[in-house]
């Protein structure tokens, strides 16, 4: 991207020219000289929420300008029109547009938004390569300029013809080092054109290469204050959370019974550095989601059984299928996952808060239901208990 003096209709030029908008809506094709982009689609996450119109005046100068905001500077306006045009070119009905960003239109056409693709001139390898050989003066020697003439003032002469035609295999001797210095001329010519727009392309493809990984570190840091970010807002959230519903009043109890097995799945605190590691190592294998890898450390998982008492006696329900409306309620409203054949939890909290939770909730407690269902508190009381009688 150029600045441009006041004398253009736009604040900037830019190197690759920008022609038009165009869409199309079933066979009607739309032109526009201007159109709306979001900020995501040009810098990520560091322009979500703003949105930018870009106008193509008829100087093909530039403006674009923020829409409803203002929390971006010229400059950096500028740096977005450089991303824009550093941006994939492909053919569209006999025109040249870049694909990968997503306009729309200013005005709706039928009450609709139209989709637009960014028109933009392309001077194609070939016309490089023909302004070059046509612009390149051909240097001719002396002598082959003597041989020329030579050539061109034997075939006018009027003498009369020569009979000995001893002369002819002389007159062809001059000949071919005319014709075969021109053609080696044309040749070198040729490769030298090629040589100069292969290493420009090679220094392009380096540049936007380079282009490509600053941005690229740029992201990685944006991303990962974010997740840090996340992670602190989750915790806030857990710790409010927390607060609430142990300042709230017991919910009345009902005829249900619970036991939560101990976690199967421990938790594992581990420091930043050892899980950047784990990150690093596990991005590499495409098949595996990162988030829900560290879950796995950071996640316990607890098995709870239900139960009902009638007449002192405790039945563990087998069929959850025809729980209550009421029971499902509260138990997914703690996270609690109820399907056919078992109940689970897998999340942030400990056995305690989950037993905290669920007493809140209104389910009871009972060491016989604990017996029945077999908790391993209760077998390790039992031991101990058995040890000391002896």
């Amino acid at each position: 991207m150029i600045d441009i003096e006041s004398k253009t209709k736009g604040k900037y030029k830019t190197k690759l020219k920008f022609l038009e908008f165009v869409g199309e809506g079933g066979h009607i094709t739309f032109i526009s000289n201007e159109a709306v982009i979001s900020g995501c689609q040009l810098s990520g996450l560091e322009f979500e929420g703003i949105n930018f119109k870009l106008t193509i005046h008829e100087d093909f100068s530039i403006d674009l300008d923020e829409l409803e905001t203002n929390l971006t500077t010229e400059a950096q306006r500028g740096r977005l029109l450089d991303i824009i045009e550093e941006k994939t070119i492909t053919s569209y009905r006999n025109r040249s547009v870049i694909k990968e960003l997503k306009f729309d239109s200013t005005k709706e056409v039928k009450g609709k938004i139209i989709r637009l693709l960014l028109s933009v001139e392309v001077h194609k390898p070939i016309n490089k390569l023909l302004d070059t050989v046509v612009n390149t003066p051909l240097e001719v020697s002396q002598n082959v300029l003597d041989n020329i003439d030579t050539l061109i003032g034997d075939i006018l002469s009027e003498d009369p013809p020569i009979e000995n035609c001893s002369k002819a295999p002389i007159l062809q001797s001059q000949s071919e080092p005319i014709v075969d210095e021109y053609v080696s001329s044309h040749k070198e010519n040729l490769e030298n054109s090629f040589e100069i727009l292969k290493q420009q392309k090679l220094n392009e493809l380096k540049s936007d290469l380079e282009k490509k990984r600053t941005e690229l570190i740029s992201i990685e840091f944006q991303l990962k204050n974010h997740q840090i970010k996340l992670e602190d807002l989750k915790g806030d959230i857990q710790i409010i959370e927390d607060r609430i519903h142990n300042l709230q009043p017991h919910t009345d109890k009902f005829e249900y019974f619970f036991c939560i097995s101990e976690s199967e799945n421990q938790q594992m605190l581990i420091d930043d550095v050892t899980q950047e590691l784990i990150r690093r190592k596990v991005s590499k294998i495409k098949s595996i989601n990162i988030e829900n890898f560290m879950k796995l450390f950071s996640e316990g998982e607890f098995q709870i059984k239900l139960g009902i008492s009638k007449d002192s006696e405790f039945t563990i329900i087998e069929d959850y299928k025809n729980l209550q409306d009421i029971v499902v309620d509260k138990l997914t409203n703690i996270d609690i996952s109820v399907t056919d054949d078992k109940i689970s939890y897998r999340g942030d909290l400990s056995w305690g808060q989950l037993v905290n939770k669920m007493v809140k909730c209104g389910f009871q407690q009972s060491p016989i239901f604990d017996q029945i269902c077999g908790s391993n508190s209760y077998e390790s009381k039992v031991k101990s208990h058995n040890k000391i009688e002896s």
